[in-house]
This record gives C-alpha cells, sequence and structure tokens, in this order.
C-alpha cells in the first residue's frame, strides 16, 4: 500500500537514495552526492513542507521537489525535480503525489505550479498532462565547452 506525505521529515540520505535510484535510467543518467543535492535543495529554494513523497512500507519510492518561488506578486510552487523508484513505476504515483499535495499548496496560498520537462522525454510529458499541466514554452538548451577570448574587467 502507497501512502503519501510531505519530505518535511525525510533525512538528506533517504532522499538521495530515492533521487538517484529515480534518475539511474534517466535519459542522462544523474546521480547526485549528499553535497550536490543538499546544493540543490538550497539554490533551488526547496522547501521540504510543500514537497511529497510516496511510501511503500515506509521506505520513500516516489517524490517531487517543490521551490518556493516568487514571480510578481504570484507565490509559485516550482517542481525541481519528480522522480519514481523504477520498481514503482506505472502505478500513477505522480498523478497521485499532485492530488495529495495541491489542496496544501493552495493552502500556503500557492497560486500555481511550473515546472520544466526534457522535450523528448515522452512518459515525463504524458504523465504531467494527466495531472492536468500544459506546455506553455519551449526552452533551447545547449552544451559544449565555452571558449572564453575576452574577459572585460569592472573599472
Amino acid at each position: 500500500m502507497i501512502k503519501f506525505k510531505t519530505l518535511s521529515e525525510i533525512s538528506l540520505h533517504e532522499l538521495a537514495a530515492c533521487f538517484n535510484l529515480a534518475f539511474s535510467d534517466y535519459l542522462i543518467p544523474l546521480a547526485l552526492s549528499l553535497n550536490q543535492l543538499e546544493t540543490k535543495l538550497y539554490s533551488e529554494s526547496i522547501n521540504k513542507a510543500i514537497s511529497i513523497g510516496a511510501f511503500r512500507d515506509g521506505e520513500l519510492v516516489g517524490f517531487i521537489l517543490h521551490g518556493d518561488r516568487k514571480f510578481g506578486n504570484k507565490r509559485i510552487a516550482y517542481n525541481a525535480g519528480t522522480g519514481v523508484i523504477p520498481a514503482a513505476r506505472g502505478q500513477g504515483l505522480t498523478k497521485r503525489m499532485y492530488n495529495f499535495i495541491k489542496p496544501k499548496l493552495t493552502s500556503h496560498s500557492f497560486e500555481e505550479v511550473v515546472l520544466e520537462v526534457i522535450s523528448t522525454n515522452i512518459p515525463a510529458i504524458k504523465t504531467y498532462e494527466k495531472v492536468g499541466f500544459e506546455p506553455i514554452r519551449n526552452l533551447s538548451c545547449f552544451k559544449g565547452d565555452l571558449l572564453v577570448t575576452k574577459i572585460n574587467e569592472a573599472s
């Protein structure tokens, strides 16, 4: 049986283990050290009280990390990462986690939830569409090494 609760009481170790397993077969395999995960939580203003976990027999098997953001006068929950471990996929956990956390977000005065997804990640796009998300813009991503030819020094 799956239970849902916020990540308020979850240790960094437990979150890292689930995060790394959930992203082990991602488009670009991803694994974060404890320090890197801690930096992510801090730099993306992730609030564990509005982030959600799916638990099977007390073990974290899925999560949604939400950052607490302001955009103009709007308070926005930014989805900074959603993951479900491979053994727990196919149960609609992302939708079920959002069904659980949406009332909490509303009661905490969040007006909107936003996220970004890689355009070739069709399973994630379909999942987010089932939750009710709609694409509003496309972002271009680039990869490579920068060649710095000149540095402007501040005067």
